[in-house]
């Protein structure tokens, strides 16, 4: 994301983190927020079920301004959000399915030769 990307009155979104997660599942965690302010620091949403805004550090990869843990990750699309849940997910049961104690599972050679090769094919640079 850049500065750029944003515009007064815009809906964007914002996955919720820690407290605010807390008891929360899936869309549960994604929340519409609207732009209010774009300054040279800061992009600043309402979130609507707050009295107050919620400011983002445009210099710091857009991470929640806040004295504590951030309550808030903020996205320009409800898919975006959709994605990095699924794909949390999907590394959830590859860990799970991996585990050294885990009798479950058992996968042949051959399909782990063959997700080992897919997964590194599409490795994404962080």
């Amino acid at each position: 994301m850049k500065k750029e990307d944003f515009h007064k009155g815009q809906t964007v979104y914002l996955l919720l983190l820690c407290n605010a997660a807390r008891g929360k599942h899936g869309e549960e965690l994604i929340r519409e927020a609207t732009v209010t302010a774009i300054g040279n620091k800061y992009i600043t949403v309402s979130p609507g079920y707050y009295s107050t805004n919620v400011r983002f550090e445009i210099e710091n990869n857009f991470r929640e301004h806040s004295d504590y843990s951030p309550e808030h990750k903020l996205f320009l699309s409800r898919e975006e959000i959709v994605d990095r849940l699924e794909k949390e997910k999907l590394l959830c049961w590859f860990r799970d399915s991996f585990r050294i104690f885990s009798q479950s599972k058992d996968f042949s050679l051959t399909a782990l030769r063959e997700a080992k090769e897919i997964l590194e094919k599409s490795e994404v640079e962080a």
